[in-house]
């Protein structure tokens, strides 16, 4: 047998609520016990688990208590009895257990203790007895036979008899009271703890009517008898309403268990789900910075096109005003090149009037020669003369002639220049005009960057806001999603937990159908 050591001999005393349960496999290995049990015994869950049940056990103990225990258990039957056991710091707490087997299919598939605080007596009981026991020695009361209660009353009248018979010798009378005397103190004495049990039974249902319907007596037996079958009828009642409700639980936990794993499906789908809305967020996230720097970049591109319209809208009013000048300039050449039109003019007219002296002094000459040959040798000298004249007459129509194209080409030349001038200020004029516009619309376009840029400016603060709500959305979205992979953890936890819940109840229906064949 197993010795754990040490032990100090000092009780660890618990509330007689506790319920000290364990579970433990048919090779006597731990596979459950309660929570109550490892505070009193000192010990983790973990440290329990598959160790044998041994681990507890007090060298106090009579292997004699163990191997009643196991006679019982192994044969299929339940057992009680009061049990030291060891802490694991070897201090000591004492049990009322009551073990039994669990069968499965008519075997057994495995047994349970359920131990509860004893009274004192017990204890004391328990102690004297095992410690002779672990002395080797066997109580006087174990050697001998086990007697009935009709033996025991008939020794006390034989006993009572042989009195008073020897009385009888000095008097019949008082032989008889003798007798009647010491039967009534003999069966008082002997029936004393009948008498206590018929008391206690008569407390649990006390009814003369049904000790005689079901007993068909009415004595301190029946009374007995009758609680007995009260008891039986209370737990047969008791049992009954466990097994219905372990019936209602335990197809409520395999619902609850069923639904578990349903909500652990659902979560998986909604975990990967949401894995893909972060992703999205993410990307979404990274676009909304794309789009908040390409409109800074357009806004930076607007304050430049901006600073490009002003500067445009100064070179087209620089541009306005010198044009503006040219027309003035060409208004001035254009007058200018009208009065020496007009000069060209008044100089052809004296061209003209020269014109006609040349060709009448050419006439005069010519008159002039044909007199001089009619005067011979005489006006020979005269002729010469005349034919000097004459020449330059020529020479003068001439270079007149020559003087009037020139005029007439400088005069069609000017003409032309004026036409020119003319539309050159038509053109001027409408280049005014469309600078004009165009400053117009340069002022326009100017509002209409301007307008850009602000709405530029607009849509980078809204897309940097959206950034900043799309961060806290991810992080959302990530506590939704870790949350949900607990949520997930937990309901496999809990389908694990009402599976277990299941076979408990499983386990407790076998236990409860044990009690019904009792």
């Amino acid at each position: 047998m197993r010795v754990n050591e040490p032990v100090t001999q000092k009780e660890v005393t618990y509330p007689p609520e506790f319920n000290l349960l364990s579970i433990t496999k048919t090779s006597s290995h731990i596979i459950y016990a309660s929570k109550e049990f490892c505070d009193v015994a000192g010990y983790t869950i973990d440290e329990l688990i598959d160790q044998p049940h041994n681990l507890v056990r007090h060298s106090d103990m009579p292997p004699e208590a163990f191997k009643d225990m196991w006679d019982f258990l192994k044969s299929g039957k339940s057992w009680m009895g009061i049990v030291k056991n060891r802490c694991k710091n070897g201090d000591h707490y004492w049990v009322d257990a009551f073990a039994s087997p669990i069968k499965v299919n008519g075997k057994i598939a495995e047994y349970q203790s359920v131990r509860l605080s004893p009274s004192r007596q017990h204890v004391a009981n328990a102690e004297k007895i095992y410690a002779q026991l672990k002395a080797g020695k066997t109580p006087t009361k174990l050697k001998m036979p086990r007697t009935r209660l009709w033996q025991r009353l008939g020794a006390a009248f034989l006993g009572s008899g042989i009195i008073s018979t020897a009385v009888a010798s000095l008097s019949p009378i008082a032989a008889i009271w003798v007798f009647f005397v010491l039967a009534t103190l003999s069966g008082f004495w002997l029936t004393r703890r009948l008498e206590a049990i018929s008391k206690q039974a008569r407390k649990v249902f006390d009814n003369p009517l049904m000790e005689l319907v079901y007993n068909g007596e009415v004595d301190d037996i029946s009374e007995i008898s009758l609680a007995m079958k009260m008891r039986q009828s209370e737990l047969n009642a008791v049992v009954g309403r466990i097994q219905d409700s372990n019936q209602q639980i335990a197809t409520a936990a395999q619902s609850s268990a069923n639904n578990c794993e349903t909500t652990a499906d659902n979560l998986s789908g909604q975990t990967s789900e949401t894995e893909q809305v972060a992703a999205a967020i993410n990307q979404m996230h990274s676009t909304a910075h794309e789009i908040a720097q390409n409109a800074q970049n357009a806004s930076d591109a607007t304050e430049k096109a901006n600073a490009a319209v002003v500067e445009g809208k100064t070179s087209v009013e620089q541009t306005l005003t010198s044009m503006n000048e040219l027309s003035s300039q060409l208004e001035v050449a254009s007058g200018v090149v009208q009065q020496l039109s007009e000069h060209g003019r008044t100089i052809g007219e004296v061209l003209v009037v020269i014109q006609g002296v040349a060709e009448q002094t050419n006439l005069l000459a010519l008159n002039a020669a044909i007199e001089a040959a009619r005067a011979g040798d005489q006006g020979r000298g005269f002729a010469v003369v005349a034919d000097e004249v004459r020449k330059l007459a020529q020479r003068s129509h001439e270079s007149t002639e020559e003087i009037q194209n020139i005029i007439k080409l400088i005069q069609t030349s000017t003409d032309k220049a004026v036409q020119a001038m003319d539309e050159g200020n038509k053109l001027s004029e409408v280049c005014v005009s469309c600078a004009d516009t165009s400053g117009e619309k340069l002022d326009a376009l100017f509002g209409q960057v301007t307008d850009i840029s602000d709405r530029n400016n607009q849509i980078a603060t809204a897309i940097e806001e959206m950034a900043r709500v799309t961060e806290d959305m991810n992080s959302s979205v990530q506590s939704i999603s870790e949350v949900c992979s607990a949520t997930n953890i937990l309901a496999s936890d809990t389908k694990e937990e009402c599976e277990g819940l299941v076979e408990n109840l499983k386990s407790q229906g076998q236990l409860v159908n044990q009690f019904r064949k009792i």
